[in-house]
């Protein structure tokens, strides 16, 4: 695989493969699985950026995968009660997926979705730190 050169689209592969199992455990609400997977992500994001740190989608796959990781850390924030950091993760999570947008257009689908997600928890964890209930997701 490594002198074939095949090397970094096995990792960018193996890292969206991550991200859907990060997907799944949130929805599942299955926090650790989710933790480990966009640890997993973000490794083989940054073993591919080790590989080709010159090209675009592999810049922006390092940033979505560091807007998963945040993502995963604000939900487990907010179930442990600490909103603030809730509300602060999920602005990160945003903030690495708009960087992952302008880097390479290629990933707009996924950055927007991980936007929408975080908007969710943020407005979640507004909520909660001015006393209502969370809304139904």
């Amino acid at each position: 695989m490594y002198q074939a050169g095949k090397r970094t689209q096995a990792l960018l592969s193996e890292e969206e493969s991550e991200l859907v199992n990060v997907l799944q455990a949130l929805e599942a609400k299955e926090f650790p699985p989710a933790n480990m997977a966009s640890a997993r992500a973000l490794l083989a994001a940054r073993g591919a950026h080790a590989s080709k740190p010159s090209v675009a989608i592999v810049q922006a796959a390092v940033k979505i995968a560091e807007s998963f990781r945040a993502l995963v850390r604000g939900y487990q924030a907010g179930t442990e009660g600490r909103l603030e950091d809730a509300l602060a993760l999920a602005k990160e999570s945003w903030a690495l997926a708009e960087k992952a947008k302008a880097i390479s257009p290629t990933l707009q689908e996924l950055a927007t979705r991980v936007q929408g997600i975080a908007e969710s928890m943020a407005k979640q964890a507004r909520e909660m730190m001015q006393g209502g209930a969370p809304a139904a997701p």
